[in-house]
């Protein structure tokens, strides 16, 4: 099975062919191997909203090499964006299907552990500005309600965003379907 995307309008396209031992990466004319046995993780991530990716993507992980980062985007020739979700629903399944036969990768969604703390410190950075600002003011009745507002929705993005985008596990035998496209 192959698979061709575009992360972006300029970016040249990129395909990747699953063979029965090796996936095939095809960029500007080169092609680089990758022996299933050498993906050592995948991580599936979802355009889950103000603090988390924007697209459908999965990055696999390689033993001693650079990752692979595959994306449900492609343009055409024009600059237009593609519709492809079947596609890549059915090539990320397929890639699953080898994975699991031939490799002892782990499988991650959510945000990645980095981003993840860099996301909560920044929230956490803002919560703080909130309630130092009321002390070091000192505030009164009518100016303390829209820095109390400001606490309550950063303090609310965070325990949500704490909660839903949290790295987790998946088995790969059973994808979950909101790490999938509709």
């Amino acid at each position: 099975m192959d698979y061709s995307f575009r992360s972006s309008a300029t970016e040249s396209e990129r395909k990747i062919l699953l063979t029965t031992n090796a996936l095939h990466l095809y960029v500007d004319g080169a092609k680089y191997s990758t022996p299933y046995e050498k993906v050592v993780g995948v991580w599936l991530s979802t355009p889950s909203g103000f603090l988390a990716g924007n697209t459908y993507a999965c990055n696999l992980n390689i033993e001693d090499a650079k990752p692979i980062y595959i994306s449900i985007k492609n343009y055409d020739d024009a600059g237009k964006l593609i519709e492809q979700a079947n596609h890549y629903n059915s090539f990320i399944r397929v890639l699953h299907i080898h994975l699991c036969k031939k490799s002892k990768a782990h499988y991650f969604f959510g945000v990645k552990p980095a981003s993840y703390a860099a996301k909560l410190i920044v929230l956490l950075a803002v919560v703080m500005a909130c309630v130092t600002s009321y002390f070091v003011f000192n505030l009164s009745g009518l100016l303390i309600l829209p820095v109390g507002v400001a606490l309550m929705v950063s303090a609310y993005t965070l325990l949500s965003f704490g909660i839903k985008s949290f790295p987790k596990l998946y088995d790969p035998d059973e994808i979950p379907l909101r790490l999938l496209p509709n």
